[in-house]
């Protein structure tokens, strides 16, 4: 599997293919983070046609062990982002070997 790509390379990527600047690229970036951060601090879903949504879960509390220890332990449920990816996006991904 190849590296993922880091904003920079994503950046430079919609900049060849929609001959938009740089700076206006970055704009928008920054403006979808702000956006996204908001909702989710809502606790509302993005949804992103062909892609996917975005959704804040809770995960419940479950019993782990400490490697070095082998002691079992506790581990207390948190918030966490999840993607569902959406039917469209399963579907290329299926497609590439």
């Amino acid at each position: 599997m190849s590296k993922p790509l880091s904003k920079p390379q994503i950046i430079t990527e919609l900049q060849v293919n929609t001959n938009l600047m740089k700076k206006d690229i970055i704009k928008v970036f920054d403006a979808l983070e702000k956006i996204v951060k908001e909702q989710i601090i809502k606790n509302k879903k993005i949804k992103l046609m062909n892609f996917g949504t975005l959704v804040l879960k809770d995960t419940k509390d479950r019993m782990g062990v400490n490697p070095k220890t082998k002691e079992k332990m506790k581990i207390n449920g948190r918030k966490t982002i999840k993607l569902i990816v959406s039917d469209h996006l399963k579907k290329m991904a299926l497609k590439i070997k």
